[in-house]
């Protein structure tokens, strides 16, 4: 397996490289909308899950936030109340944020769905990261019952709010991104050297025949050109609509 590693691709630098691993902040000077934690030199777009701590060690998670700022010593995080879970049988709660509840930052940032052009790049990350990557197949499969052959940021957005996943890997060109699920936003990027760059479309994947509804007659049929298009979609060289 080394040799795959050593022959396919290999990381050459990390740019502007961030902690990925979870961690855990309380909260202060609360509003409806925001909240402060002292915890500096984050990125924006980094997200995670507003908890309250009750009396009996029990715990709910009330909203989930996205850092909108940071400086060297706090970052302010913004309240963003979507499902927690895509599942109706879950309890909701009219609990707000406030002051002593805990910020736990990256949440689920190790559960992840990698897109790639090619197999060798997708076993390659495979291996060299030890996230718990979703099957891409199931993306593809939910893109062929959903009649998508051209997978858009809600595409990417709905499926991973309802298979609980907190980061993006995504291959484009010669560097892996790694994006927040919940914003959208890059978060770190890495240089690759790739031997195989042959791009397939929409990704790798071995689900076949990802077409539009035989009732949406002018609806494209497959991306032209793999890495343009998702370079445009993860907002790259200034071109996000």
């Amino acid at each position: 397996m080394t040799k795959i590693l050593l022959f396919l691709f290999f990381v050459l630098t990390n740019i502007n490289a961030i902690n990925l691993n979870e961690h855990k902040y309380t909260i202060e000077n609360t509003t409806d909308s925001q909240a402060i934690i002292h915890k500096g030199s984050l990125k924006i777009g980094q997200s995670g899950i507003v908890v309250h701590n009750f009396s009996n060690s029990k715990s709910i998670i009330i909203t989930k936030a996205s850092v909108i700022s940071s400086d060297e010593n706090k970052s302010v995080i913004k309240f963003i109340h979507t499902d927690i879970l895509k599942q109706d049988s879950v309890v909701n709660t009219n609990l707000k944020a406030k002051n002593g509840d805990d910020f736990v930052l990256n949440h689920l940032y190790k559960v992840s769905l990698l897109i790639t052009p090619n197999y060798d790049a997708y076993r390659g990350i495979n291996y060299a990261y030890s996230n718990n990557f979703i099957d891409s197949e199931l993306f593809a499969g939910y893109l062929k019952v959903n009649t998508t052959p051209i997978p858009t940021q809600e595409d990417f957005q709905e499926f991973m709010q309802k298979n609980n996943i907190g980061t993006l890997y995504i291959v484009i060109d010669k560097n892996l991104y790694i994006l927040d699920a919940l914003t959208f936003k890059i978060l770190q990027t890495r240089k690759l050297k790739l031997s195989n760059t042959k791009t397939t479309v929409p990704f790798f994947t071995n689900v076949e025949d990802i077409k539009t509804s035989v009732f949406n007659w002018f609806g494209d049929q497959k991306i032209d050109d793999y890495n343009k298009y998702y370079s445009k979609l993860i907002g790259l060289k200034n071109d996000r609509k």
